[in-house]
């Protein structure tokens, strides 16, 4: 939820789904199309218009940063960016062993990935997204990162300076194969204090990232037709994210992932939420991970609480008009079932305080004898 302070602030988006490979490496899948769909769909419903969506043939390595610089260059101090992208991830075996990130690479294989044609467009690794962030991204731009594949506990991971210009590589299919040696950032960054910063680094994680993971590193992340009648196939990551944000708590109001009920939803009450939806649907077999910049597990989401069902509406006091101006008056005021008009016109009933009968605007006698009103 943006803070009053920040009222003008914006949410942007970047959203980005694979499911039509083309790569005899790697088969197609079935629930991207349909995440794809919901989170554009919940991400506008939580006022989100500046939304870049890219899909299949149309997402490659350069596709992708392009977008990210371009969001990056039109976002403001207090906008949140949501970077999302559904797909296959995999395991590469890191150039350097022993460090901090770790002895694996998460990395994206794109639509057209073929190991052998090592084409540093088919695929991005994890180095690649924390690098474009800290360039490409003002620090004053709040940062939701969301990856529901495979491997993908520490998709944002910052670059080893040893491994600059290495190159990483992949068991698949029970073979080493090569990825080849990616590309530079193609941009300069847009905060001069980190020009080249970013890549010489080793890991510190950005004090604008939020990151959510399907699962961990060690894991697969799975897709199925959900526990509704009629439901598509679909990550069970980006479901649990859509049920969060679009359905009402226990007590029918707000947010189901407000665990606290405060009308406000937090990045950490956002994580538990994931984490024991995702364990539920894979029957334990997946678990989500989110990794939040320390002592900001309090910080409000983008997102919005639907406001509360309006109060019934009572219908408006019946009109009464009295010709006689000295007997209107005797019965005007606040404590009457009516309102007392000076003009005929729209008024419900009539009293004739001469012939003592109560009429209705049509001219049906309503009660006669009628010598005072209550």
């Amino acid at each position: 939820m943006v803070s009053p302070s920040l009222a003008k602030a914006e949410t942007r988006a970047l959203l980005v789904g694979a499911w039509q490979f083309h790569s005899s490496q790697i088969m197609d899948l079935a629930g991207p199309e349909n995440d794809l769909a919901a989170m554009e769909t919940v991400i506008r419903g939580q006022g989100a218009s500046d939304v870049t969506i890219l899909r299949n043939e149309g997402v490659s390595r350069t596709t992708v940063e392009t977008a990210l610089h371009a969001l990056g260059l039109r976002s403001k101090p207090g906008d949140w960016i949501f970077l999302y992208y559904t797909g296959h991830g995999a395991l590469a075996e890191a150039s350097v062993k022993g460090t901090r990130d770790g002895d694996t690479d998460q990395f994206l294989p794109l639509p057209g990935f073929d190991p052998d044609s090592k084409d540093a467009e088919r695929f991005i690794v994890d180095k690649d997204f924390y690098t474009w962030l800290a360039l490409y991204v003002p620090r004053g731009v709040q940062v939701l990162m969301m990856a529901d594949t495979c491997h993908s506990g520490t998709l944002h991971r910052s670059v080893d300076p040893r491994a600059m210009g290495m190159t990483p590589r992949l068991t698949l299919g029970g073979r080493n194969v090569e990825l080849g040696s990616r590309p530079a950032p193609r941009f300069a960054s847009t905060l001069a204090s980190v020009e080249g910063a970013a890549l010489t680094a080793t890991r510190e994680d950005l004090p604008n990232l939020f990151y959510i993971g399907a699962a961990r590193d060690d894991q697969i992340a799975w897709e199925n037709a959900l526990p509704v009648e009629g439901a598509p196939t679909r990550g069970f990551l980006t479901w649990s994210f859509e049920q969060g944000l679009t359905t009402p708590g226990a007590d029918g109001r707000g947010m189901a992932a407000d665990q606290d009920g405060d009308g406000k939803l937090t990045i950490g009450e956002l994580g538990t939420y994931l984490n024991v939806q995702v364990r539920m649907l894979s029957g334990q077999r997946q678990e989500s991970s989110i990794i939040i910049p320390p002592g900001r597990e309090g910080q409000g989401l983008f997102a919005t609480v639907p406001p509360p069902p309006a109060p019934p509406v009572a219908p408006p006091l019946p009109g009464l008009y009295v010709a006689d101006v000295k007997a209107r008056a005797s019965i005007a005021g606040p404590d009457h079932p009516w309102r007392v008009l000076t003009d005929g016109k729209g008024a419900d009933f009539v009293w004739d305080n001469v012939r003592h009968v109560m009429l209705r605007r049509t001219g049906d006698t309503v009660a006669q004898n009628v010598k005072t009103l209550p």
